[in-house]
């Protein structure tokens, strides 16, 4: 199961993408900007903003980025999203954010996406 089931690493990622959608006033614009392409390389994109979110579960904020992801076209506005996060069996759980964004959800054209991507990355 460890050969199919996503890293830590990866769920930590999402994890950190969700907690954002969450923390949105609206959801379902965040759902549409997300992952658009597989092959994005930002983690939210309206076609004039582009969100990339990091996170770490280090002590300091070090984070990787490719050049392309801090130099966007001149057009772009660019965000950068830092999510430090710590592991703790008591903490708000990938799936309870899921469940919290499933209920304020409006457009289910943005649940079915929702789903999709939590799918194809192996959370769900």
């Amino acid at each position: 199961s460890k050969l199919i089931s996503p890293s830590k690493k990866s769920i930590q990622g999402i994890w950190a993408e969700l907690l954002l959608i969450d923390m949105s006033s609206n959801v379902d614009y965040m759902i549409k900007a997300w992952h658009v392409n597989p092959s994005d390389l930002f983690d939210f994109n309206d076609g004039k903003s582009k969100l990339e979110v990091k996170s770490t579960n280090s002590s300091e904020r070090i984070h990787k980025f490719y050049l392309n992801q801090i130099r966007p076209n001149q057009r772009a506005r660019l965000l950068i999203g830092s999510v430090k996060v710590l592991e703790s069996g008591l903490g708000t759980s990938i799936y309870d954010l899921i469940k919290y964004i499933e209920t304020r959800v409006k457009d289910m054209n943005c649940l079915e996406k929702l789903h999709e991507i939590l799918f194809e990355t192996r959370v769900i």
